[in-house]
């Protein structure tokens, strides 16, 4: 670098990993690229993707311009290391204060960027959860309109100012870049579905500290154009068996928290609440006998038509392909 020139700093960097999402990034990037907030940079990592999503960036006037501006960084890594290690290799690439979160299918409001370093001036000591929404073209569906009241802004009951870590914003969220260097970023060890972002907040808000807020003004809509039942069943499953071992284990005081997995664990009268023993019992009961059975095949043949199907028994099927992974985990225990 020459004398006396100046590295610009940014009050954000926006941190988007990607792997083979290249029908709804360009979506993402317009939106992302189109804020009311002057002084950000957006820092994308390409996970290996192979879907072409390389050629966007130079293809497509706005990202390419953008990339010439200095507002775009497009890093590219040579093979697919997970979403932990493409966030990480963001955090590295970053020149921001603030790291703020975004999926590569979620679009973002114009606002997006200004409402989470809202919250960073009003308050200090915290990381910050977005209003994520699923989108119309999404919600013809029953599962996915079910799903779409387990986000925040669409729940009762929570202190919004003062969120648990089981809500992360790792989608859509925000965190001061010293505190997550001080938390060690994310472990790259959580290779499949899940676990990465539950493991990062346990360590910024139970260890550290810090308070997880809500920002209902920081709306993205979920835009996965992969996003189905079966999948959604397929990852529940793959996080219960792969994922949730590697944060027990880190963690041994993770299932002594509100988290609602407490309860899909295996029975232990020595380690386990008293008040929730006759919720595992009843919960094993409700997603193991034949009933089950009948109760998923409904919600797939009624998923998008014919009789009401209400939607606490897509969670009981959600409940029985997690306690599936448990099994699994322990069969592999064994063979291991």
């Amino acid at each position: 670098m020459r004398e006396g020139m100046k590295v610009r700093k940014f009050d954000a960097t926006v941190v988007i990993p990607v792997y083979n999402i290249r029908q709804v990034l360009k979506r993402t990037l317009a939106g992302i690229l189109d804020q009311d907030y002057p002084n950000y940079e957006v820092v994308v990592v390409d996970d290996g993707s192979t879907d072409g999503t390389e050629e966007l960036f130079s293809l497509w006037r706005p990202a390419s311009e953008a990339l010439g501006s200095g507002l775009l960084k497009y890093v590219k890594l040579t093979q697919n290391r997970g979403r932990a290690a493409a966030r990480n290799e963001g955090i590295r690439r970053a020149g921001g204060e603030v790291i703020i979160f975004l999926d590569g299918d979620n679009v973002p409001c114009r606002r997006f960027v200004a409402e989470h370093l809202l919250a960073h001036r009003r308050w200090t000591g915290i990381v910050t959860v977005g209003n994520v929404e699923l989108s119309e073209e999404l919600l013809g569906s029953r599962f996915a309109r079910f799903w779409n009241r387990r986000y925040v802004g669409n729940r009762r009951g929570l202190d919004l100012n003062d969120l648990p870590f089981y809500f992360p914003g790792t989608s859509n969220g925000s965190v001061r870049r010293e505190d997550l260097l001080r938390a060690g970023c994310f472990d790259e060890e959580f290779r499949h579905y899940g676990g990465e972002d539950e493991d990062l907040w346990y360590r910024l808000c139970v260890l550290m500290g810090l308070r997880n807020v809500f920002v209902r003004g920081a709306v993205t809509v979920h835009s996965d154009p992969g996003f189905s039942y079966p999948r959604s069943l397929e990852r529940i499953r793959t996080y219960s068996r792969c994922s949730v071992p590697v944060l027990l284990r880190k963690h041994p005081g993770y299932l002594n928290t509100g988290i609602f997995i407490r309860l899909l664990e295996p029975l232990d009268i020595r380690k386990d609440r008293p008040s929730d023993l006759p919720k595992k019992a009843l919960l094993a009961l409700a997603t193991s006998g034949p009933w089950i059975g009948w109760i998923e095949k409904a919600t797939f043949r009624w998923e998008f038509g014919g009789p009401r199907v209400p939607g606490f028994l897509y969670g009981l099927v959600l409940c029985r392909h997690y306690r599936a992974g448990v099994r699994e985990r322990k069969a592999l225990l064994r063979m291991g």
